[in-house]
């Protein structure tokens, strides 16, 4: 039986605001794209942006600041070697 590093038992926390930020970058456009994103940013009093990928994205490095995202989002994104130069 293979120890457990940390605690018996893992568990898993996701946002909301995660979710939401997934499926409309899954998406890409169209109106359940808008609302997810627009319910997100409407969550802390934003307005309204078109939806594209690059407004996603800027909505991903900003509610997800500090919750170890990022470098992951930039894997997936490709866009790695861009960020970090």
């Amino acid at each position: 039986m293979l120890a457990e590093l940390n605690y018996k038992q893992n568990s898993y926390v996701i946002r909301l605001a995660d979710t939401y930020l997934m499926e409309a970058e899954a998406l890409g456009s169209g109106p359940r794209a808008q609302a997810l994103l627009d319910a997100v940013r409407a969550r802390v009093g934003l307005a309204s942006v078109p939806v594209t990928l690059d407004a996603i994205k800027a909505e991903r490095r900003m509610e997800l600041a500090g919750e170890g995202h990022r470098f992951f989002d930039l894997v997936r994104w490709g866009d790695v070697a861009a960020d970090i130069i």
